[in-house]
């Protein structure tokens, strides 16, 4: 069944190692890894052998065949994207981007100047947040390209916090870690051993809270006790 969804993870290398197809090519009689066909065309250019049932034959990947489709696809894409270096206290935020150049949401920005009496880089973000949080939810259920309504957009975010809680789509807007923040923020990991059975040695790994490293996801910062367990 086809469905859209959302992805955001600070890992992706143990998804592509699993899931990504494994063409064996041979490269000076070496048998030589890739994880997409654009991946070797790049390398070998575009063979005229190079068939579906070429690639077929040589991929020795198993995972099942539409999620390595799919896991391909995405690491061509990660691959080939020109990521943008956040600074310490800047946020990712999913389709904020789009918010940009948006004029209707620069008038959205002006009304609240006026309602809340102030105007500071900090509401521009916070509305940014909140319409994307609001945007990610509907991905699922509702398709809001070319339907802007940023009203309706600012109380879906807040029904989404309860109660009920919906706290998923509070889980992609995420801001980079300050240098503090990384340094007290850790997890216990075990340092890998060759003996088994012989005494196990934890260490600290800095920058990790839930399942992003050097991120605070939105979903860790709201006021409410039962989300951040």
């Amino acid at each position: 069944m086809w469905h859209t969804v959302i992805v955001t993870s600070s890992e992706f290398e143990n998804f592509f190692a699993l899931r990504c197809p494994q063409y064996e090519i041979k490269v000076d009689d070496n048998l030589r890894p890739f994880k997409s066909k654009d991946q070797i065309k790049r390398v070998f250019g575009n063979q005229p052998d190079m068939s579906e049932s070429y690639f077929r034959r040589c991929n020795r990947g198993q995972a099942e065949i539409h999620a390595m489709a799919l896991a391909e696809a995405m690491w061509d894409t990660y691959n080939i994207s020109n990521p943008k270096l956040l600074q310490p206290g800047e946020w990712h935020i999913p389709f904020g981007e789009d918010l940009n150049d948006d004029n209707d949401f620069t008038i959205y920005v002006q009304e609240h100047r006026h309602s809340e009496g102030v105007y500071e880089g900090k509401i521009v973000n916070q509305l940014k947040i909140k319409i994307a949080t609001a945007r990610q939810a509907r991905v699922s259920y509702y398709d809001f390209l070319g339907k802007k309504d940023f009203v309706s957009d600012e109380r879906l975010y807040y029904r989404l916090l309860g109660p009920p809680l919906h706290a998923s789509p509070t889980e992609h807007c995420a801001r980079a870690m300050t240098q503090k923040e990384h340094e007290s923020c850790s997890r216990t990991i075990l340092k890998p051993t060759s003996d088994i059975d012989g005494p196990l040695e934890f260490i600290q790994e800095g920058g990790w809270l839930g399942n992003f490293r050097g991120f605070i996801q939105l979903r860790k910062m709201l006021p409410n006790e039962n989300i951040t367990k």
